[in-house]
């Protein structure tokens, strides 16, 4: 292995809590009872791995790229559920593990959230 290759692996600390995105597409006929007993159901899974949830956003309905078969159905619109969670690295792939399983995700996006740094006024000016 080069050194150029060494350089770019970065290992975590142990204890360290990342944010991350969590996008969640549901089938788009479901009752609003339905999608609210999914999106308890789906919280609860997340407080049993230690994921905490900093925000929720319904992205409503909408038709999908492709048609996506789940479960021997075939779906061409969803709902789509967007969270923005904090947890540790480790706790997120139990929890990926099991919502690969869970019955009414159709699918799922898990991604490490952007870290926006502020730029402070003064640099604004001189750019």
């Amino acid at each position: 292995m080069s050194s150029t290759k060494a350089s770019a692996l970065k290992i975590l600390p142990k204890k360290e809590i990342r944010t991350y995105e969590l996008t969640i597409l549901v089938p788009a006929n479901l009752t609003s009872d339905e999608l609210e007993t999914t999106q308890t159901e789906l919280r609860e899974l997340l407080k049993k791995h230690k994921v905490d949830i900093s925000e929720e956003i319904d992205w409503g309905k909408k038709y999908l790229a492709y048609t996506i078969k789940h479960n021997g159905t075939r779906y061409t619109e969803a709902q789509y559920l967007h969270w923005i969670t904090t947890a540790a690295p480790k706790q997120l792939a139990k929890f990926e593990f099991e919502l690969q399983h869970f019955p009414r995700v159709i699918r799922h996006l898990l991604i490490v959230a952007d870290t926006k740094k502020e730029v402070p006024a003064e640099e604004k000016k001189a750019a």
